[in-house]
């Protein structure tokens, strides 16, 4: 308490102090430095201060420390750190106060390190805050805010050398003296040192350091000044840092109370004993107070100190205008906290009252306070006594109680306590009463846009939107729906961190209800199994997080027993899946997971690689078959498509499976894994067959699994002993299709590959999967094939039979009743049958125009169980042509076929997989027959210009069992005979070569002995018709190129301009003479062929003539440069080598096009420099496109060349260069604004909307800030343009909350939610915009946007509403 007897009125003036103005926080981590730079005035010289004058008679009664109101701005202070954050400092004070220092108010270097970080440069020697300080270390501080608007104070504090030593001048740095600095910079002896003082420059040797300490750049320290030469403009100062030197520096001489720092050392003579201190004398007659708590040892008593007695002490503070200094005796060594936890309850002792409270005594070396203010709720009320007796009265001296301990002051070094038995009985008081994984009842405090934060006892936690519920909530709306505050919610402890007192929470119900979750990483064990969330989500596999922050990586290879490849579009961020550990390294605490089943821990053998197994279905899921293998606990997998080998019956006959289904002969085709992999269409492999990589050979025919599909190759999967890749199909190994992708082939499905090449170095097996080269020209496996496809029909029927499904109650030839439904645009009908059964009529089986409605007459053709629908005809003639009864039974001879028999039928249904005819004459009873379509496995796209609906064509009979005839075409068999005779010399070469490898290599039974069966077809058809040829030497005559897919032969037949003739000569009669005249007719077709070929040749000829010609009467005309390379490229090319050449050809024109072109015409030469771009990144390489580009910039404007060259990259999805380009691109021109909204945009169409985003913040923190709002306006039309509306509207939302007044902003956002088709969205906005006050001129463009969306989209009424607002807006402004 301080007594001012006689306040001076007069006297002597006290000198101008150098004082800074109020510190402010300069500096945004997220905004940039948005301080305005000021032009420096030149320094003025500053008189030297004196020593202020005081009054004698001002003294305090007692040596009370600092209250909040007796702190006042600009004081500077010494405190001890209490705590470390992340991005903030908590600070003790003198007491009992406590402050916060921002990450931005640590020190001017330490600024300039957090600047280039947010710049996305990585600094060297950069530290975090918990890096550099520890609790407990004592620090100076200068007070810069105080906050008691609300009732609860908040104290705002700097460390930066500038406000420490804000009263400095470098003429009043002397030697001995105590400073406050900042590291500047490392060099190689020392460090540059900045200590806040106008031109004083300073140094600190690296031998004037502690052994061992090594100083980071901002890093603050105590430090004495061991020299100083100063002169009249600046001074350079020698400093130490030995912490002997900074605990044994003492002023001596007289020195200015404003030049007086905390932490100095002083002598101070003990002069008299307060009521709760001491007071005495330093320096030049100066007063000081030392408080009872700032004696040397916590159970120090100040009545052991006598009067005259000389002391060290250490400044704390001076008062700024009694001018009076309050010290301790403590020294400034960093105190580390007792061993007493926070929350912890124990018995203590009063050791008596002060001012504010009482002392404790804990121990016999720890002391507490309990403050009154606690005191008074834990005493029942009393009306005779007053608040403090009463607290006396209950707490006297020497009595025990329990206490529980909150928290532990540094600078006083005592506990701070409460004797309060609500919080006495608390079961949940702090963080250490909690552990991870525990179930815990929170109670719901507020609702954030992030998440929910809770309350657990006095503890307080936060639940984030992917943790609230298996389905991520983002939206704040559904989270009020769902929560509000107060409501009780079960949850777990997801993470927990005492030191930094963060709390998370989960409320996923399958972790909630988990038996066994993984809290550390300790508890992994192998092939234990536990719950986990997905965090992240990448090509290479997927990040899992468990509780207590463990975390592991699931592979790709691991993520599932099928193939992901594309793993965003089968897990989600915040999915909680089941994860079986594979590995786990303690050490580096490396966790490997597989999401695939725990691996059999039974100490059986494994299954081996061809071995034949029966099995017991366990589990059937979206991906396979979980087995156990019969008499052993070994677990396998049948992935899906391995049931089967046709991947459109696959999902039907997964259903015919149900758990404890035994299975029988299933082959093992791989275990590499750990987890057998088993197949149901590999019957015919074994462990003999089963090849050695060593034993292959070229042409080898290998029965395979598609593993991978890509623009580059496709990745085959067979079983081979020593190789463990997978095979390499090229595209151009696939049937000629340069796109695979189109095909829709799917993984796990089954193909042929035949080995065209053995690569030692590196190990690879490049094969092809041509139909010419995997197919023997065998119609025997064709046939089989359409067996096996009927087979599994059958199954599928049974099993749609068991369900009481109506479809597998009809049956083939069956006459149905219909109702007309629908009408397709391609004149097919859908019918409903009386049995509630979709029937489906295709425009060749009506006889005309049906009416809705109508009822029809039809019979059945087919049972697509695949589409759940009825193939029926309503043709009459067709109806009549079958037979209602199929039995299957005909009296035509299954094989035989002479000259004088003729099996005709009649094609009534065509698919991809069969053809279906009906026979004609008695022999065949009217039954149906099967042909097929599809001629092998890899006969993906089945040639169908054979059959035609309607048509009639002769058949062989080749196999008639379980009441199903199959045929094959007799058109087909002549064919084949044709390239049997055109190949034959060849046929017997490969035929020796391929018996030598026959027996040590997989491959289908398809062949018996050429030379014999080409010998049966020189005599008489038969149905074993077998080949083997080169493909890459095959003849081009008309019988292949029949058999070739339906698109080649369509363009073949363009070529030939003979297309009607090709398909009538199908459809008559076939002599005796046919083959010879197939034979003519060939001829004739090359000579046809020839003659088009001329023509063609003429044709591009002339197009190049007129190309040229417009070249040369137009140079300016960019359109033709442009159109030329293209049409070079694509139309003229026919090979590799000529499609070189002919990229060669457009570069020159390209050249030619730059050359001409007039310099003036500057667009027109950016579009040829846009169009080259474009053919290098097409055709070229890299370096390629990358020398073009340096050259387009060079000639043009560079922006502008650069922005078109992201969008070529964008488009042809080229992301690595895309991504190198725009880096270059954003430091080259961060100041354009076109330049950030250009390579946005194509960001976004890349698909990359992170790094879109990240542009934007960039493009803040580099633009002008007039410049903001429209950028903002621009991101958010992008992000609804590439589906991204939420995004969209909360940009647009951030905007006009800080810029309520731009009418443009608010009328641009209406029309992208009206572009967004969001009406209703639209209509809030334009009402909000309308309620505003603005001026006149703005308000009618918000009326008249107002009116014309009522107009367009509203209603009279709403219109009228609009009108009547504005009708009252202007009587308010006239107002």
């Amino acid at each position: 308490m301080v007594i001012e007897i006689s306040f001076p009125r007069g006297g002597r003036k006290p000198p101008a102090t150098n004082k800074s103005p109020k510190i402010k926080q300069d500096y945004d981590l997220f905004g940039g430095d948005k301080r305005k730079e000021k032009q420096k005035n030149k320094e003025k010289k500053v008189p030297e201060k004196e020593p202020t004058v005081l009054d004698p008679e001002i003294s305090a009664v007692t040596a009370d420390l600092l209250s909040y109101r007796s702190l006042q701005d600009g004081m500077v202070v010494l405190g001890c750190v209490r705590e470390v954050q992340k991005m903030t400092l908590g600070i003790t004070l003198p007491g009992r106060l406590s402050g916060r220092v921002m990450v931005t108010h640590i020190s001017t270097p330490y600024t300039q390190l957090l600047h280039s970080i947010v710049d996305n440069t990585e600094p060297e020697g950069y530290k975090t805050l918990r890096q550099l300080f520890t609790p407990g270390e004592c620090v100076p501080t200068k007070v810069i805010k105080i906050d008691g608007s609300d009732e609860k104070f908040r104290i705002g504090l700097s460390l930066m050398p500038e406000d420490i030593n804000c009263q400095l001048s470098h003429k009043s740095v002397t030697t001995g003296m105590l400073l406050w600095g900042a590291i500047s910079s490392s060099e190689e002896h020392g460090y540059v040192v900045d200590l806040g003082i106008k031109n004083c420059r300073a140094f600190l040797q690296k031998t004037n350091v502690d052994d061992g300490k090594e100083y980071a750049i901002g890093q603050l320290f105590w430090c004495v000044v061991q020299k100083c030469d100063s002169t009249a403009i600046a001074a350079t100062v020698s400093l130490n840092a030995l912490t002997k030197k900074i605990e044994s520096t003492k002023l001596v001489k007289d020195i200015s109370l404003d030049y007086l720092l905390p932490g100095m050392m002083v002598d101070l003579t003990v002069s008299k004993q307060l009521m709760n201190g001491l007071e005495g004398k330093f320096l030049n007659d100066y007063t000081g107070y030392i408080h009872e708590g700032q004696l040397p040892g916590i159970m120090d008593k100040f009545q052991t100190y006598s009067v005259e007695q000389v002391v060290e002490a250490r400044v704390m503070y001076v008062m700024p205008v009694t001018k009076l200094a309050y010290l301790t005796l403590r020294s400034l060594e960093p105190h580390d906290r007792g061993t007493i936890q926070d929350g912890a309850i124990m018995s203590c002792k009063i050791l008596g009252n002060t001012k504010g409270g009482l002392y404790l005594q804990l121990s016999k070396t720890e002391k507490g306070y309990v403050s009154f203010r606690r005191l008074k709720t834990s005493v029942p009320l009393n009306s005779d006594l007053d608040d403090k007796d009463m607290v006396k009265k209950n707490y006297p001296k020497g009595s025990k109680h329990q206490c529980r301990v909150l928290t532990f002051d540094y600078l006083d070094r005592v506990y701070i306590c409460t004797l309060e038995q609500d919080l006495l009985q608390e079961k949940v008081f702090t963080l250490r009463d909690l552990k991870v994984g525990e179930e815990v009842t929170a109670v719901v405090r507020e609702i954030q846009n992030k998440g929910l934060l809770v309350e657990i006892g006095k503890v307080t936690g936060f639940i984030h939107n992917e943790h609230l519920s298996e389905v991520i909530m983002t939206s704040v709306t559904a989270l009020k729906s769902k929560f509000h505050v107060g409501q009780k919610l079960k949850a777990r402890v997801w993470n927990l961190n005492v030191d930094s007192g963060s709390l998370l929470l989960t409320m996923k119900t399958s972790l909630l209800k988990a038996e066994d979750n993984l809290l550390s990483y300790e508890q992994a064990e192998y092939n234990k199994q536990f719950p986990g969330v997905v965090l992240q989500i990448s090509t290479h596999g997927l990040l899992i997080g468990f509780f207590g922050k463990v975390s592991g990586w699931v592979p790709r290879s691991l993520m599932s027993i099928e193939h992901v490849a594309k793993p965003q579009e089968v897990f989600k961020l915040g999915q909680v899946v089941n994860c079986t550990v594979i590995k786990c390294n303690l050490t580096a605490k490396r966790l490997t997971l597989s999401l695939q089943p725990p691996k059999a821990t039974s100490k059986r053998k494994q299954v081996r690689l061809g071995q034949h197994v029966d099995v017991t279905v366990t589990k059937v899921s979206h991906s396979g078959l979980e087995v156990t293998v019969d008499d052993t606990n070994v677990t396998a997998i049948i992935p899906l498509l391995h049931i089967s080998k046709f991947p459109s019956l696959v999902p039907l006959l997964a259903d015919t499976y149900q758990e404890g289904d035994r299975l029988n002969d299933l082959v093992c085709i791989n275990n590499a894994r750990g987890i057998p992999i088993l197949s149901m269409r590999n019957s015919h492999l074994n462990e003999e067959n089963i090849p050695q990589f060593d034993e292959l050979k070229v042409n080898d025919l290998l029965d395979c699994s598609v593993q991978v599909i890509n623009d580059k190759h496709i990745l085959l999967q067979t079983p081979i002993h020593g190789f463990k890749r997978c095979l390499t199909v090229p595209p151009e190994n696939f049937n000629g299709h340069e796109n695979v992708k189109k095909l829709d082939i799917q993984r796990n499905q089954s193909l042929m590959a035949r080995i065209e090449e053995i690569k030692r170095l590196p190990l690879e097996i490049i094969a092809s999967c041509k139909l010419y080269d995997c197919w023997n020209y065998d119609l025997n496996v064709s046939v089989q094939l359409l067996s096996d496809y009927l087979s599994e029909v059958q199954r599928i029927k049974d099993n749609f039979s068991s369900l009481h499904r109506p479809l597998a109650s009809l049956k083939l030839g069956e006459l149905v009743t219909g109702t007309v439904k629908e009408q397709t645009e391609l004149g097919s009908y859908v019918v409903e049958l009386s049995n509630s059964v979709t029937g489906f009529v295709q425009a060749e089986h009506t006889t005309g125009e049906l009416s809705i409605g109508s009822q029809v007459k039809g019979i059945v053709l087919w049972l697509n169980f695949e589409k759940d629908y009825a193939e029926i005809s309503l043709n009459q003639n067709v109806i009549n042509r079958i037979n209602q009864k199929q039995t299957g039974s005909i009296n035509i001879p299954v094989g035989q076929s002479n000259g004088s028999s003729n099996t005709k039928a009649e094609i009534v249904l065509v698919n991809e997989n069969f053809v279906l005819v009906a026979l004609r004459g008695t022999l065949g009873k009217r039954q149906l027959v099967f042909l097929p379509s599809r001629l092998h496995i890899n006969d993906l796209t089945p040639n169908l210009s054979y059959y035609v609906v309607g048509d009639v064509v002769k058949i062989e009979i080749t196999r008639c069992e379980r009441g199903v005839i199959i045929g094959v075409l007799k058109q087909l068999i002549k064919d084949l005979v044709h390239i049997v005779r055109s190949t034959l010399p060849r046929v017997r070469k490969l035929s020796s070569q391929g018996e030598e490898s026959q027996n040590k290599r997989q491959r289908v039974d398809e062949s018996t002995t050429v030379h014999q069966e080409v010998t049966k077809q020189n005599q008489q058809p038969s149905k074993n018709i077998v080949i083997e040829t080169d493909s890459k030497k095959k003849p081009k005559g008309k019988a292949e190129t029949k058999l070739t897919n339906s698109k080649e032969t369509k363009q073949n037949d363009l070529e030939n301009g003979d297309a009607k003739e090709t398909v009538s000569k199908k459809k008559k009669k076939t002599t005796e003479n046919e083959e010879s005249a197939l034979q003519d007719e060939d001829i004739n077709n090359k000579k046809r062929k020839m003659d088009s070929d001329e023509e063609s040749i003429d044709e591009v000829t002339q197009k190049k003539i007129k190309r040229e010609s417009a070249q040369l009467i137009l140079p300016g005309a960019d359109d033709f440069w442009n159109i030329s390379q293209p049409v070079k490229i694509e139309e003229d090319s026919s090979g590799d080598e000529d499609n070189a050449t002919e990229i060669e050809k457009a570069r020159t024109v390209a050249r030619k096009a730059l050359s001409t072109i007039e310099f003036r015409e500057e667009q027109e030469k950016l579009n040829v420099w846009i169009a080259f771009l474009n053919l290098e990144n097409r055709y070229g390489t890299k370096e390629s496109f990358s020398t073009v580009l340096e050259e387009a910039v060079q000639m043009n404007d560079s922006l502008s060349v650069y922005l078109q060259a992201l969008n070529i990259l964008s488009d042809s999805r080229k992301t690595a260069e895309f991504t190198e380009l725009l880096a270059n691109v954003s430091r080259k021109f961060k100041q354009e604004f076109q330049m950030w909204t250009g390579a946005a945009e194509a960001c976004y169409k890349c698909e990359l909307k992170e790094q879109a985003r990240d542009l934007m913040q960039r493009a803040l923190k580099s633009l002008d800030e007039k410049q903001h709002v429209n950028l903002l306006v621009q991101f958010a039309f992008m992000e609804s343009r590439f589906d991204e509306s939420e995004r969209a509207e909360a940009l647009l939302e951030k905007v006009l909350a800080s810029y309520p007044r731009r009418v443009d902003v608010w009328t641009s956002y209406v029309d992208m939610l009206i572009k967004a088709n969001r009406i209703h969205i639209a209509r809030n906005v334009l009402e909000r915009a309308a309620g505003q006050q603005l001026p006149a001129r703005k308000m009618k463009t918000v009326f008249t946007k107002y009116i014309q969306f009522e107009t367009k989209y509203g209603e009279k009424d709403s219109v009228n509403k609009v009108r009547q607002m504005a009708s009252e807006y202007v009587k308010t402004a006239l107002q």
